[in-house]
C-alpha cells in the first residue's frame, strides 16, 4: 500500500460523513442509491476501520456528524440534489470549519 501524503493545513481535510444511530434508517431511506450496511453497528465498525487506515497512512481524518434535517436544509439552500455526492460535499464543507 502506498502511503498517503501528509495532510497540509491548506489541503482539504479527509472527512467521513457520520450519522446519529437514531437517524441511520432515515438516511438509508433518503439515499437509497448508496450502499448501506445492514445495521448501524456494522456501518460504524467499517467507518472506524477506514479512519484507522487513513491515520496509519498519515492522514488526520475527521468524522462529521450529519443530522438529517441539517443535510436536507443545506441541500435545499445550496440547490443540490439529496444524494450521495451532496452528502460528501456537506461533510467536506463542514470539515473545513
Amino acid at each position: 500500500m502506498v502511503p498517503l501524503p501528509p495532510v497540509l493545513d491548506s489541503a482539504p481535510r479527509l472527512s467521513y460523513a457520520s450519522f446519529l444511530e437514531e437517524e441511520y434508517e432515515v438516511f438509508k431511506a433518503l439515499l437509497p442509491q448508496r450502499e448501506w450496511h445492514e445495521t448501524f453497528a456494522a456501518w460504524e465498525r467499517d467507518v472506524e476501520r477506514h479512519m484507522w487506515i487513513a491515520r496509519v497512512n498519515g492522514a488526520d481524518p475527521l468524522r462529521v456528524t450529519v443530522p438529517v434535517a441539517d443535510f436536507v436544509e443545506w441541500c435545499m439552500a445550496s440547490d443540490l440534489p439529496i444524494e450521495q455526492s451532496s452528502l460528501s460535499k456537506f461533510a467536506s464543507a463542514h470539515a473545513r470549519r
